[in-house]
């Protein structure tokens, strides 16, 4: 339940969720899960829960949480959905900041919705790929920008 409470906490949080915000829970919640797992697999976890008053349900979710943050090679589709909502939510809410996000610098430059896409993104690592010309310093340089606004 500790480990469900953490997620659901993270999922409610108005930011966006890096693998590093999670990644700790998989091997501090390894044991647990197979646990679980074991009992389900033996088909004794109804029987258990009920001997201690826990929710099935609850414990079968933090189950698939659990499997699904485990491959940090994919994001878990729980995490993506989140992060595709706090990406459009903010996508409005900072448009006019985002609008003049380097208007001190240049006040012609605007970023286009892939850029705002990378700005507003706080994943561990952010690799931007783009042919010569296409903004890529500007979108670092932007993204810089609102990483010292908010931290």
């Amino acid at each position: 339940m500790e480990f469900l409470g953490g997620m659901e906490k993270l999922l409610c949080k108005d930011k966006y969720i890096a693998r590093s915000d999670y990644y700790r829970a998989i091997d501090k919640y390894n044991q647990v899960v197979s646990f679980f797992d074991n009992l389900h697999s033996s088909d004794m976890l109804e029987a258990y829960c009920q001997k201690n008053c826990l929710d099935i349900q609850r414990i079968k979710m933090a189950v698939t949480y659990y499997y699904e943050i485990e491959d940090l090679q994919k994001s878990p589709s729980f995490i993506s959905k989140h992060n595709e909502d706090f990406l459009s939510s903010h996508l409005r809410t900072e448009n006019i900041y985002l609008d003049n996000i380097l208007k001190s610098v240049d006040p012609a430059i605007k970023l286009d919705e892939e850029q705002r896409k990378v700005v507003l993104s706080d994943e561990d690592y952010t690799l931007v790929i783009a042919g010569a010309g296409a903004g890529k310093t500007t979108t670092v340089a932007a993204k810089g920008t609102y990483i010292s606004k908010t931290y």
